[in-house]
């Protein structure tokens, strides 16, 4: 769409079922899309045509979400907590862990690419984003763990609780819970 005019520019057959997540890449120039057939789709922007196509997860995949160089891009499944990183030039899986034991809720990169953070199962993860390695883990007995962001200069972090209804606020990289905020009548 274009804004403003919100006239279509071009339309995507994705999935087959539903199309979960799509994102552009950091230059604009491509749009990865991943949906309830499992498929990782990474599409140009300028002709509307399908340049990689690769079986990611089985089914409902989730999070797809690019490095800021745009040379890498993570997958997530959300019901088997697995994560999945991709090297674009080649299109291959690099690596692949399981993040979580069970439902995968969300995944962030930090602005500078360093780290990544996940979230599933009621745990807050650090990752090294390049080796996918775990660093830290947030503090636990939050349920239903939803949505998180970087702070722009990446040291902190914040993590939204749906069951709860607060926002947690913690350091980067050592997830030291700062603060509990809440106020929010719904999940």
């Amino acid at each position: 769409w274009k804004i403003g005019s919100w006239e279509m520019i071009r339309a995507f057959r994705a999935d087959k079922e539903e199309v979960n997540v799509a994102t552009f890449s950091p230059d604009g120039a491509t749009l990865a899309t991943v949906g309830d057939e499992g498929t990782l789709k990474l599409w140009d922007i300028a002709t509307g045509r399908c340049r990689l196509e690769r079986p990611a997860h089985r089914r409902d995949a989730v999070i797809a979400r690019f490095s800021p160089d745009g040379r890498l891009l993570l997958t997530g499944g959300r019901k088997y907590g697995l994560l999945k990183l991709w090297e674009l030039g080649r299109g291959a899986e690099i690596k692949s862990v399981r993040a979580h034991p069970r439902e995968f809720e969300c995944a962030v990169v930090s602005p500078d690419g360093k780290f990544l953070v996940t979230t599933g199962s009621g745990e807050i993860k650090l990752w090294e984003m390049s080796r996918l390695s775990l660093i830290e883990e947030g503090p636990r007995g939050h349920v239903s763990v939803q949505g998180a962001a970087f702070s722009r200069d990446g040291t902190s972090l914040a993590v939204a609780t749906e069951m709860t209804r607060q926002v947690l606020l913690m350091d980067v990289p050592s997830l030291h819970l700062r603060h509990v905020m809440g106020g929010h009548t719904e999940g």
